[in-house]
């Protein structure tokens, strides 16, 4: 698969929806996982990137997670290694989060085998 260049302008907005999954806000929070759902996959580096990231909060880690739910974390084995690994994370809430997103990949897998 092609890596896709994004502009400058769409990197602001990428950063800006990113940045947005740090503030606890509910409605700002939906409001940012919809935009990056319609973005999709070209985003997946920056959101396993930041969800690995031990320096950014528990929480917005935890958001970052359920972005890459509802983006669905492609067919790249990196991505998956990275999500697996948060398994074992300090945080409780990250660790169930990385556990909804490879529910997922098995959820998506078992449809396309059957």
């Amino acid at each position: 698969m092609p890596q896709v260049q994004m502009s400058r302008q769409a990197e602001t907005l990428v950063d800006l929806m990113f940045e947005a999954l740090r503030v606890e806000d509910a409605k700002l929070n939906e409001l940012a996982l919809q935009a990056l759902e319609g973005v999709g996959a070209v985003l997946l580096t920056k959101l396993v990137r930041g969800a690995s990231d031990p320096t950014n909060k528990p929480k917005h880690r935890t958001r970052i997670l359920q972005a890459i739910q509802r983006i669905g974390p492609g067919n790249d084995p990196r991505f998956h290694h990275e999500i697996y690994l948060l398994l074992s994370d300090e945080n409780r809430a990250v660790r169930k989060a990385a556990e909804c997103v490879l529910d997922g990949i098995g959820s998506s897998e078992q449809r396309v085998s059957s």
